[in-house]
């Protein structure tokens, strides 16, 4: 009962409207990792032990294949500056996410497998006006919350099983019912719009993931220290 009311209780903030407050995750990231379906990696746990950092998230497959796999990830480089509410504590430290897709049905199809503890996806009904379409279809919408705090450098949200039928685009995009973009949710129930957000490329399409640049240090203390002086 209690896992239960947590739930609920991070759910009704998701659908609040976003406080202006500066939360714990101010170069959160979204990517997307793309593989050949096989009943061995057709798992949360698989994907998410592939997928480790930035850098190890594959964002596109080769033209054959046409039976994938693409999770989606939240991440947050511990490398960068901390976050401002808990200095010396950087990484994620993630309750929810509201988000969307967007893709072409003639390039693809997909099949939802949920990796958080809940989610709350559009349904096809909006009494408000004109319905949003069902979750997972192109410019629906989900909320995923958890009821464990989420640390670490990177967090799978879930993933689609996707047939392709031609090249094209899966494209992480922000929540249509909530339109407040695509944002993170932390554990002092601050939100956090998403700084960039990966696609997936399918059927030979390129795709891409908004990995971190690593900046050189060329400080001249560096530059000494590489000459021994």
């Amino acid at each position: 009962m209690r896992r239960l009311i947590a739930i609920l209780g991070t759910v009704l903030v998701l659908l609040t409207p976003s406080a202006s407050d500066a939360g714990k995750h101010p170069h959160a990231l979204v990517l997307v990792h793309a593989a050949p379906y096989s009943t061995s990696v057709g798992s949360c746990a698989a994907l998410e032990a592939m997928v480790t950092d930035c850098g190890s998230a594959a964002a596109q497959v080769g033209t054959s294949e046409t039976d994938v796999l693409i999770g989606v990830y939240v991440f947050q480089d511990a490398a960068l500056d901390p976050a401002p509410q808990e200095p010396g504590d950087p990484g994620l430290h993630l309750l929810g996410i509201d988000w969307g897709i967007h893709y072409d049905t003639a390039d693809l199809s997909l099949a939802w497998t949920l990796c958080g503890d809940l989610d709350l996806p559009t349904d096809g009904v909006n009494p408000e006006g004109s319905p949003y379409p069902a979750w997972p279809l192109p410019g629906s919408g989900n909320s995923v919350v958890w009821v464990e705090v989420q640390r670490g450098e990177v967090v799978l949200v879930g993933f689609f099983r996707a047939t392709v039928y031609g090249p094209g685009t899966l494209t992480i995009s922000g929540h249509p019912v909530t339109q407040w973009g695509l944002q993170v949710l932390d554990d002092e129930l601050y939100f956090d719009p998403v700084s960039a957000a990966g696609y997936a490329g399918l059927g030979g399409a390129v795709g891409m993931n908004p990995c971190p640049t690593p900046v050189k240090n060329t400080s001249w203390g560096r530059i000494k220290s590489q000459y021994g002086r």
